[in-house]
């Protein structure tokens, strides 16, 4: 599970534009992209550990805060993610499930991301290391052509410890409990 909250300045929080479109095309396309992932008729994955289901809203006792589920496309990617892992290197698919805070104090964070300004500045970053990662690491990336998640893509390579160098750092700081 991921959980994303915000915290605002003494100026409040704002959105880019684009991503704000975004989000209004999304919501409004989903209807056409739930037909479109029927038709393509992919089998089930296997569930290993089945995730606890949650509602629509409700109270998250970790992060002492109300939580609902993320519109973004984050769960989307991570089951694409999934789906190329368990095909192409049979590897054992998880579970995932994306939710954001919208109340309360966090308390515990399961992953960090932190470096410079995540949109305009990390972003860039992120591009052209994963640019430098396809250049020095053929070996390593998937065989087969086609588009494919960055999990995917680079699952096997150093493209977070190209981040980290470049000052892009991701940290486990609480481990899930066993």
């Amino acid at each position: 599970e991921s959980f994303l909250s915000f915290k605002s300045g003494p100026e409040g929080t704002c959105i880019h534009d684009g991503t704000w479109q975004s989000a209004i095309h999304g919501i409004a396309d989903q209807a056409n992209l739930r037909t479109l992932r029927r038709q393509l008729a992919h089998e089930s994955l296997p569930v290993v550990v089945k995730i606890k289901r949650r509602g629509q809203c409700f109270y998250s006792n970790q992060l002492k805060e109300y939580s609902i589920p993320f519109l973004g496309a984050d769960a989307s990617v991570v089951k694409r993610t999934q789906r190329y892992l368990h095909e192409d290197l049979q590897e054992s698919p998880v579970q995932y499930s994306a939710y954001v805070a919208v109340g309360g104090l966090t308390s515990v964070i399961k992953l960090m991301v932190s470096g410079p300004e995540a949109g305009y500045v990390a972003t860039p970053i992120a591009m052209v290391q994963a640019g430098v990662t396809i250049l020095k690491e053929p070996g390593l990336l998937p065989k087969r052509g086609g588009v494919y998640t960055p999990g995917a893509a680079f699952s096997k390579t150093k493209l977070i410890e190209r981040l980290d160098k470049a000052g892009v750092h991701f940290s486990v700081i609480c481990k899930p409990e066993a």
